[in-house]
């Protein structure tokens, strides 16, 4: 009984409540959520630009007066991505704001021995997946490829809801104009699941 008594207490004691406040895309065919760490919930918007390449788009109020948006991409070796403009629209209920994206970062994996790094690109630069290509095997392909990652911060109060202007990016050389995506604040409570 008091093995028990331990196990519960130490059970409880690794796991936290967490409130988390969040935007989600409005149209369900952008819409991707789910929970992570435990029940702690989350979506983003997932945009698909090309055959088997996408962008996430992961939106939240980090502060009383910031909107901090996410990017990724990810991209196996010989497909291309780049953004014609470098600057993406929040529109508001009263007001449009436009922030740049910050520089896209990359991981290149260790390998023979060399530790990995990070490879910085230009937010207008061509995004190219190659870096990884190398690694490829066959239980996990995933880490043949490269996770491009951006962020853009918007210096505005979080409102209900918000649209989001994208500009227009050439996938594998090929124009496409991006929709714009509208996204409403959630917020839900969840626990998170502490290991350690």
């Amino acid at each position: 009984m008091k093995h028990f008594v331990l196990l519960i207490a130490l059970s409880i004691s690794a796991c936290a409540v967490v409130h988390r406040t969040y935007y989600a895309p409005v149209d369900a065919k952008f819409l991707r959520e789910g929970t992570t760490c435990g029940w702690v919930p989350y979506a983003f918007a997932l945009i698909p630009l090309d055959t088997n390449v996408s962008a996430s788009f992961n939106m939240a109020p980090t502060a009383a007066n910031e909107i901090s948006l996410s990017v990724n991409i990810t991209l196996s070796k010989g497909q291309t991505v780049k953004f014609e403009d470098s600057a993406l629209t929040l529109e508001m209920s009263d007001k449009t704001i436009a922030s740049k994206l910050e520089r896209f970062k990359v991981s290149v994996y260790g390998r023979n021995g060399r530790p990995g790094y990070f490879e910085y690109v230009e937010p207008t630069e061509v995004l190219e997946g190659h870096r990884n290509s190398d690694l490829v095997v066959s239980d996990d392909p995933y880490a043949s490829n490269d996770l491009f990652t951006s962020r853009v911060r918007f210096e505005a109060r979080p409102e209900e809801r918000v649209k989001l202007h994208l500009p227009p990016v050439k996938v594998n050389g090929r124009q496409l104009t991006l929709n714009t995506v509208e996204f409403s604040l959630v917020s839900k409570t969840g626990v998170e699941a502490c290991v350690q």
